[in-house]
């Protein structure tokens, strides 16, 4: 602070600097790049998170592991069929019967005739053979309909 120059007056003049009245150099600004940088991110990492988590609606259940299975891409018109380790059929939380399986899948169809329907059967690991064929022969019948078997990648 210059010699008689009160308090005030330097307040006045800094508030100036900053606000760039006088000219004397570039006005204080905040480079928002950075921010909308983390922003993009966080949202990157929320969209790959949610490709994680739809990638198998049903219950949980133990899944057999193999090495060669591909990943199929999930869809509106994927039917995840869960077999439990009792042999319990469920879709999407509900428990059904083979015939109640079968008259859901054909309304799936008869929703849109031409879309193929991929059904894909979550069985657990521990699950009678027979159980699993049982569901897949329900299926076969519902025309334009693909199956899958879940897996877990092994390790």
């Amino acid at each position: 602070m210059r010699p008689g120059r009160n308090r005030l007056s330097f307040l006045d003049d800094f508030d100036r600097e900053l606000e760039g009245d006088e000219g004397d150099g570039p006005a204080a600004h905040i480079d928002l790049t950075p921010a909308i940088d983390v922003l993009f991110s966080i949202l990157a990492f929320f969209i790959v998170a949610t490709l994680f988590f739809s990638r198998l609606r049903g219950l949980p259940v133990d899944l057999p592991e193999a090495a060669t299975a591909p990943i199929a891409p999930i869809s509106p018109s994927t039917l995840t069929v869960t077999i439990d380790r009792g042999g319990t059929v469920s879709v999407e939380g509900r428990s059904l019967s083979l015939e109640a399986l079968a008259t859901l899948a054909r309304s799936r169809h008869d929703q849109n005739p031409t879309q193929p329907i991929q059904a894909i059967i979550a069985a657990d690991r521990g699950t009678p053979h027979g159980r699993v064929v049982a569901v897949m022969d329900t299926l076969r019948p519902v025309p334009n309909l693909r199956l899958a078997i879940a897996t877990e990648p092994a390790r």
